[in-house]
């Protein structure tokens, strides 16, 4: 019962949520090689009580840079101190696809359910931690800064809404980047398992240990690009302001590789 009402007043938010004041995170989006910005990025972090208990709530949304519609939202509740997840949920506009991912840790249970085709779908697994979401890699890389840029090896379970599971991925130190005249530090994210490595590509984060902020993310992304076919998936370049303000028109400046 939980979970319904959750989704239900989940979803009701995302489609009531805007963007009305200064987000405390911004970022655009552009497909990989191509300087036109396909998306812009808001996310804004309010702290709410829930039973005498802290929980962070973060409400991201992208929005369409040619029609100015948001294509896709998402809303992500954590323990306060963002270690912990607790619901997450998601609604792709683009392709009319929603769900969420609630995690039990009374039963140690993640309870997925997705809508796709006309259809509702539903998961059900064991909990192993560190479980994470999409929203969250940020803000766990933050928290593991220091055995990061010590070229540690971090393991944890990602859970995917479209897919209704989770997957294992490594993360660790690829190399060091000059970036805005200093340099930055680049994560490479991969799947443990051989064969699913084969079928997904590397997510690699440009990390600023001087900021303690990730600057860019490179690799697939859920959002769709616009063709002429229709919504097509592409490989993303994402930039993550310093300061957020209105994201400017100009292309952003990618970090220079260190590799020869």
């Amino acid at each position: 019962m939980r979970k319904s009402i959750l989704l239900v007043c989940g979803l009701f938010s995302l489609a009531s949520f805007a963007m009305s004041k200064v987000p405390s995170s911004q970022a655009w989006v552009r497909e990989q090689g191509q300087s036109a910005l396909l998306f812009d990025y808001f996310e804004n972090v309010e702290t709410i009580q829930k039973d005498g208990v802290a929980e962070l709530v973060t409400h991201t949304v992208f929005v369409d840079r040619e029609t100015k519609q948001d294509a896709f939202r998402e809303i992500l509740t954590t323990d306060s101190e963002q270690r912990f997840m607790i619901s997450y949920e998601v609604e792709n506009l683009q392709i009319n696809e929603k769900g969420s991912i609630v995690v039990d840790r009374a039963t140690k249970k993640v309870n997925y359910r997705y809508f796709k085709e006309d259809k509702w779908r539903e998961n059900v697994e064991d909990l192993v931690e560190p479980f994470l979401v999409g929203p969250m890699i940020k803000h766990f890389i933050q928290l593991n800064e220091t055995a990061l840029v010590g070229d540690e090896k971090l393991r944890f379970y990602l859970g995917v809404p479209y897919l209704n599971k989770s997957f294992h991925f490594s993360l660790q130190k690829d190399e060091m980047k000059d970036f805005e005249g200093g340099q930055i530090v680049s994560l490479k994210m991969v799947p443990t398992n051989l064969l699913v490595r084969a079928a997904v590509k590397p997510l690699y984060f440009s990390y600023d240990p001087a900021s303690h902020q990730v600057r860019q993310i490179f690799g697939k992304v859920f959002l769709k690009k616009r063709t002429k076919d229709g919504f097509q998936p592409f490989m993303a370049e994402t930039f993550f302001l310093k300061n957020p303000v209105e994201a400017p028109t100009a292309a952003p400046t990618t970090a220079a590789s260190k590799k020869k």
